[in-house]
């Protein structure tokens, strides 16, 4: 098996690269990204450029899995636009991609909320990108969406920080219809993506769903 990850130096990419590289099943593993990811092993082969040209990187596109975990905030990005353009141009240039190729199965990270119809940016953003991959035919499509993702990151993000501490007060105040909004641990969501490529029962209160 050959995968392909988007977004593997980010906090769930990295994790969907470690599972990957301890599947005996996966034979090599893509990486498009504009810096390393750091890791040495015999599996890897990346692929560093600005993400706006990883269309010249055939080889990459050449898989039976793509994982998409690219994203960021609009803080980090810079502006609205900064934003949607890794949120939503990036995606669904892999998406298109992986269907020019062949790409059997194309799994994406997105957002609790999500929707274009929302009058909150972010989720707008990430319902619109859902949408526009949705309707290019790609073989098999799932979308994973997480509440505030629960992990240790590179980068200090002060607000999630002190977010992630208020979850943690009322995750036990979540339960039944609205245990999806549980802070998401993130290596519960490199797991359920990767369940999901593979076609493997992986119990969570993740959203998710096949579009």
């Amino acid at each position: 098996m050959r995968v392909l990850i988007l977004g593997a130096t980010g906090l769930v990419g990295s994790r969907v690269l470690d599972l990957m590289l301890q599947d005996s099943a996966v034979e090599k593993v893509y990486l498009v990204s504009r810096r390393s990811s750091g890791v040495e092993h015999q599996k890897i082969e990346e692929c560093i450029a600005p993400l706006s040209k990883m269309s010249k990187f055939d080889q990459a596109f050449n898989v039976d899995i793509c994982f998409c975990c690219l994203g960021t905030t609009i803080k980090k990005a810079g502006s609205k636009s900064a934003f949607k353009e890794i949120d939503y141009d990036l995606p669904l240039e892999a998406a298109k991609l992986c269907k020019l190729n062949g790409v059997n199965k194309f799994v994406l990270i997105s957002a609790l909320g999500a929707d274009s119809n929302s009058f909150v940016f972010y989720n707008k953003t990430k319902g619109e990108v859902e949408d526009s991959i949705s309707k290019l035919g790609l073989e098999t499509f799932y979308v994973v969406r997480p509440s505030l993702i629960v992990g240790k990151r590179e980068e200090r993000r002060p607000g999630e920080a002190l977010a992630m501490i208020g979850f943690k007060m009322l995750d036990p105040l979540f339960f039944g219809p609205i245990k999806k909004y549980r802070g998401s641990k993130v290596e519960d969501i490199a797991k359920l993506m990767v369940s999901l490529a593979k076609g493997e029962d992986f119990q969570t209160a993740i959203e998710f769903e096949k579009l």
